[in-house]
């Protein structure tokens, strides 16, 4: 039995809109009013197009679950997906190297038992999802709901550049901990556009984050157009959603103290600047990047992106900051 595109509809999480195409289905994570921000250049397109933190969520007895994914343009050749049984990981899914379309059973017990099934699309590919199948003779609803949303901003870290597969990025872990609803709208490579104020989504959320600075370091983009753009999309987000708690993310660690910029500003010089801003700001509650991960090259990939082992930590450090701004109770 192949779920419909109703039942997908109502399975998955972290998707805000599921577009029919022939013989599949497409699931969006940005939104349609953000979506001209990054649709312009190549890579920042391919990069939006990949459901970073896109689930497909249900209750079953079946005794295995099919899954075919079509792929699209790669933001890294990373094609896996995961699946977790029972909140647990239990596996992950997808071909070594680059195909068109992918089929496998990604699931399979010899008796029937009903589990919690969470399946997370790869996060650094577009892949389309052509179908998902269970037992004809099985049952299956949604899973039960999750216990809030969380809107993400940010550049590659945040999107999962370059983790092994999409359940184990920092934002994953963190949502899956927190029993929450991500909807990851990170791209790699974003700075912290002046457009993102203007086109905040009217999607509801109860939590948001912001990890900016990296890329507008990279650059050499004005520290005070920086911080000035942070600054105006806290407000519209405080705006459209009053009382909701903002975690606000300096830029996270670069291993070896990387040189200054073409303006002669460190990494530090654009922290200094957002925490300024962001001090004693009510609903705002301050995560330095540098305390995410430390800097140690064993962490990262390539100096500025966590492997496997630094998503893990960084989530690890990032957790109490966001249980903290959860409780949050504006006056």
């Amino acid at each position: 039995m192949k779920f419909t595109h109703e039942q997908l509809a109502a399975f998955v999480a972290g998707a805000v809109e599921i577009e029919h195409l022939p013989g599949g289905h497409r699931l969006h994570r940005m939104p349609k009013i953000m979506r001209s921000v990054y649709e312009a250049a190549d890579n920042q397109r391919i990069r939006m197009e990949c459901p970073a933190c896109i689930r497909i969520r249900f209750v079953s007895d079946t005794k295995a679950v099919r899954l075919s994914i079509r792929y699209g343009a790669e933001a890294r050749q990373i094609y896996n997906g995961s699946i977790l049984v029972d909140k647990k990981l239990k596996a992950m899914f997808g071909p070594a190297v680059r195909q068109e379309e992918w089929e496998g059973v990604i699931f399979g017990q010899a008796r029937r038992k009903k589990h919690v099934f969470d399946v997370w699309l790869p996060h650094l590919v577009r892949a389309d999802v052509v179908s998902i199948e269970v037992d004809d003779d099985c049952a299956h609803e949604a899973a039960p709901p999750l216990k809030f949303k969380w809107l993400v901003y940010g550049d590659s870290v945040t999107q999962g550049m370059t983790c092994t597969q999409p359940a184990v990025s920092n934002i994953a872990r963190c949502a899956l901990v927190l029993d929450a609803e991500a909807h990851n709208l990170a791209i790699g490579g974003a700075t912290a556009d002046s457009r993102l104020a203007e086109t905040v989504p009217e999607i509801e959320w109860d939590i948001v984050s912001i990890a900016y600075g990296s890329n507008d370091w990279n650059q050499s983009l004005p520290v005070a157009g920086y911080v000035d753009n942070v600054r105006r999309l806290i407000e519209a987000l405080q705006h459209k959603r009053p009382g909701k708690p903002v975690v606000l993310i300096t830029p996270v660690t670069y291993a070896g103290s990387p040189p200054p910029n073409k303006l002669g500003l460190s990494l530090d010089d654009y922290r200094k600047a957002l925490t300024e801003m962001g001090a004693n700001r009510p609903g705002v509650f301050l995560m330095q990047g540098t305390k995410l991960v430390p800097d140690d090259e064993k962490w990262f990939v390539d100096k500025c992106h966590p492997n496997d082992a630094g998503m893990e930590l960084y989530a690890k450090n990032l957790l109490p900051v966001l249980k903290e701004a959860i409780s949050y109770k504006p006056r």
